[in-house]
């Protein structure tokens, strides 16, 4: 039994007994097929999704489709959070530059850099003939210079990577409200 459910789109679908178009007349061969009419509608809407799968679409397997892209606009950085983001990885990025020093520090020390170059400064300072006397370099490799140093030159580089990713934000802003932004395309993952 074949019956026109789709009005006058001329698609007409096999409510047939078992569903395969087994009954139906040979005009409703291509058709999709769903469940017998006594069938509740979910039946006959994954009826309906089997046979458009099993239609296919031209070279695709059933089910297979193409990403989805997005066509985005970056219009605007909030400049209070580029500050608290940026001032927390520059935080991690000091942190990790005192722990290279350190270990860096400590690996020289064991081979002995800082005395090879302590040796060779005083040496090349002291007059000659004197067994005393010339720079003493072993203060400028000390621990606790170079790690000062290190923590200094750490807090300074806090507060300008802040500073600056705050202005860029805000220049950036500037300049998205000229032109429009920075476009972005983003795609489903496969």
């Amino acid at each position: 039994m074949s019956v026109d459910r789709a009005g006058s789109t001329g698609m007409s679908y096999d409510l047939s007994e078992n569903g395969s178009g087994a009954g139906a007349s040979s005009s409703s061969t291509t058709s999709p097929s769903t469940s017998s009419i006594g069938a509740s509608p979910r039946e006959r809407l994954a009826g309906l999704a089997k046979a458009a799968m099993a239609k296919g679409t031209k070279g695709e397997s059933a089910g297979a489709r193409s990403p989805r892209r997005a066509h985005l606009q970056l219009s605007r950085f909030e400049p209070w959070s580029v500050m608290k983001f940026s001032f927390v990885m520059s935080l991690v990025f000091f942190i990790v530059l005192l722990v290279a020093v350190g270990v860096l520090y400590i690996v020289l020390s064991l081979l002995g850099v800082f005395d090879a170059i302590s040796s060779t400064v005083n040496d090349l300072t002291r007059e000659q003939g004197a067994n005393q006397g010339g720079l003493n370099a072993a203060s400028w490799f000390s621990f606790t210079r170079v790690f000062g140093y290190t923590s200094l030159v750490g807090a300074l580089n806090v507060l300008f990577i802040t500073a600056l990713c705050t202005v860029g934000a805000m220049i950036y802003n500037l300049a998205a409200d000229l032109v429009g932004g920075v476009e972005v395309t983003l795609k489903e993952a496969e």
